[in-house]
């Protein structure tokens, strides 16, 4: 059970991680802890769309690395940027040589590179026989003709280290306990979604009031065992996510998709108290992660008007909240006037009318 390079979990990053390194000769091990032939995780959940910081993968170089820059407001480390940007077209390109389709599709005003076969678009989670699915089984198969192995059922409990160097894990498989010897180890299980105390800790003080939109496999265990090993880590408080209707808590057929993020940046995202408390026009992973930091995250409401609402930001692609919302099971709440509308959705009436007011002569005003 000695390998150069042992990859734990098998998700993209994992099986990309092995795959390349079994191009290149090595003796590698993926160890994923689930069982299922199609295990779930978020590369297979995905929409497939191969954008960095909104950027066609296929961009120059330069310009993908100024949008890494600018986008995390100069906290990247510039030289990790530098090569993500210089790498881009290059994976691009490596994943087509694995036998993975990409399309060159229009989103919105641009181009964009998405995964084929594309997710259909409609509402709740669609992912079989789709490109994120599609791919995973492809890099699982030319894994294992380069003679990797992909070990299911194996869940990696521990580090193995020596004289401050990790050389393998210890892991748990069948109810027994075996250790796997590694030149190199990458740990690619994924974030902390599916761990409530690390999201109290980083992200919001009400997890259980905060949709879990990813794969539940995220628990966590990768970046726990890093921590024990020494590891220093940072950069945890904030999250990628979408806004969704408070429904999604409780249907299935709300996520991962419609969400709000396109009719959200042209409308007013308000606390129970009425005002507004984040910039829109940031976008949606940053509305989200303020509505994931309110005292009752299921205590935000968005306002909109019926242009926004029968126009082209609620009916934007992938999927937009009009019609799948609807068709979805959820409800909205509608009316004539702002009193009536601050009575329905208990909002304080002078607080909601004083909030579109100065909205409304912030747009005029350019």
């Amino acid at each position: 059970m000695n390998f150069d390079v042992i990859a734990i979990g098998g998700g993209f990053a994992g099986l990309a991680t092995a795959c390349r390194a079994a191009e290149l000769g090595l003796r590698v091990a993926v160890l994923e802890k689930k069982t299922e032939d199609r295990y779930a995780c978020n590369s297979r959940y995905t929409s497939g769309v191969f954008v960095v910081m909104g950027q066609n993968a296929l961009s120059p170089a330069d310009k993908i690395e100024a949008a890494i820059l600018a986008g995390t407001g100069g906290g990247a480390d510039p030289a990790l940027a530098h090569a993500l940007a210089a790498n881009a077209s290059r994976t691009v390109a490596w994943i087509r040589e694995q036998g993975g389709r990409l399309l060159q599709v229009e989103a919105s005003d641009r181009k964009q590179l998405v995964m084929a076969p594309p997710r259909r678009l409609r509402e709740g989670l669609d992912w079989e026989g789709r490109g994120g699915d599609v791919l995973l089984r492809k890099l699982e198969e030319n894994l294992r003709k380069n003679g990797g192995e992909l070990h299911r059922g194996v869940r990696v409990e521990s580090l193995l280290m020596e004289d401050g160097r990790c050389t393998g894990v210890t892991a748990s498989s069948m109810g027994g306990t075996v250790q796997y010897g590694a030149k190199a180890v990458v740990i690619a299980d994924g974030g902390f979604p599916g761990n409530a105390d690390m999201l109290r800790r980083h992200i919001s003080a009400h997890p259980d009031r905060v949709l879990l939109r990813a794969a539940p496999g995220g628990d966590g265990e990768g970046i726990r065992m890093a921590e024990a090993a020494g590891a220093a880590t940072g950069g945890f408080g904030a999250f990628y996510g979408h806004l969704h209707h408070r429904d999604a808590m409780n249907n299935e057929r709300l996520w991962p998709y419609p969400h709000f993020d396109s009719t959200a940046v042209v409308s007013l995202l308000l606390g129970p108290d009425g005002r507004r408390f984040t910039d829109e026009g940031l976008g949606g992973v940053c509305m989200t992660n303020a509505v994931a930091r309110l005292e009752d995250p299921l205590s935000a409401v968005l306002v909109f008007d019926d242009a926004i609402w029968n126009g082209p930001p609620a009916k934007a692609r992938p999927v937009g909240p009009n019609p799948y919302l609807l068709n979805g099971g959820a409800s909205l709440i509608s009316a004539l006037d702002l009193g009536t509308l601050a009575r329905l959705a208990t909002l304080p009436a002078d607080a909601l009318e004083e909030s579109v007011r100065s909205h409304n002569e912030a747009v005029a005003m350019g």
